[in-house]
């Protein structure tokens, strides 16, 4: 993501983590919610579907915020909301 958006910048020298999320997939076992938002323009519409696919359904839950970005996506009513029900649900 960040080569996309730094290109000037030596990004693979500079950062370590290379936030392969869909690898992490198969370690997890918890019920998961992904919660993600409609204009994020950081990280793309194709890696959220990716993370998305690779979960089981069954333990799978997907939020999307319309009109939501990358950086503003805690301003909107339904991130605390969701947030709430779904770890009162899992607890």
């Amino acid at each position: 993501m960040a080569r996309l958006h730094f290109a000037i910048f030596p990004v693979k020298l500079l950062l370590q983590d290379k936030y392969l999320s869909t690898l992490r997939v198969p370690k997890i076992s918890a019920a998961t919610m992904i919660l993600y938002a409609e204009d994020d323009t950081i990280i793309p519409h194709s890696s959220t579907q990716a993370l998305i696919a690779t979960f089981p359904v069954s333990q799978l839950e997907v939020k999307k915020i319309a009109g939501a970005g990358h950086n503003s996506i805690s301003d909107f009513d339904e991130y605390g909301k969701w947030l709430r029900e779904f770890f009162v649900k899992s607890d």
